[in-house]
């Protein structure tokens, strides 16, 4: 009983998180960094998802270093997806190897041309009002109800129904219909 009351008051031991995980910061950071997802993060703690979630929702600094990670993680790859819409230039550096080192013998300035790919991702997503596939538009059409009686002269409606039923069912037999005109 004196051990859970140690416990209850903030006593007893630490857990996990201060031992294995806190010292671990900046690894976390930097995992989230290279693109690892929540539950690699875990399994690379040798934590279970669950406490994974509870560390993040409990833990400021765990979550931060989530977030800084990720989210640098985030620029860079925003950063490659414009340079790639928009064309960018680079060095093409050849070098040879003269004795035991590595000497630049040729230098080439090159383009690589914008890419129509990336710049329908770019427009999509941060102009999808503008450039998404589908779009919604509402169009309001308003009509007066049509009546059948109005497109038929007195009488000739009863005259264009037999019509029609006599070229369906020709010689007025009373099979079916022969709907084949």
């Amino acid at each position: 009983m004196e051990e859970m009351d140690e416990k209850k008051n903030g006593l007893g031991r630490k857990g996990k998180y201060d031992s294995d995980v806190k010292p671990h910061l900046l690894k976390i950071s930097a995992w989230a960094r290279d693109g690892l997802v929540d539950l690699d993060i875990a399994k690379n703690l040798d934590i279970c998802e669950a406490t994974f979630y509870k560390y993040k929702r409990e833990k400021p600094e765990f979550a931060e270093a989530l977030r800084v990670g990720k989210e640098e993680a985030d620029i860079l790859v925003e950063n490659a997806m414009f340079k790639k819409a928009i064309g960018y230039a680079y060095d093409e550096v050849t070098y040879e190897k003269q004795g035991d080192e590595l000497v630049e013998v040729k230098r080439v300035k090159k383009e690589a041309a914008p890419d129509t790919t990336a710049q329908i991702f770019w427009l999509k997503n941060r102009k999808s009002a503008d450039w998404r596939d589908k779009r919604h538009e509402e169009v309001e059409i308003t009509a007066a109800p049509v009546k059948l009686e109005d497109y038929f002269i007195k009488g000739e409606r009863s005259n264009r129904i037999e019509e029609l039923l006599e070229k369906a069912n020709p010689g007025g037999g009373s099979g079916t219909p022969n709907l084949d005109w």
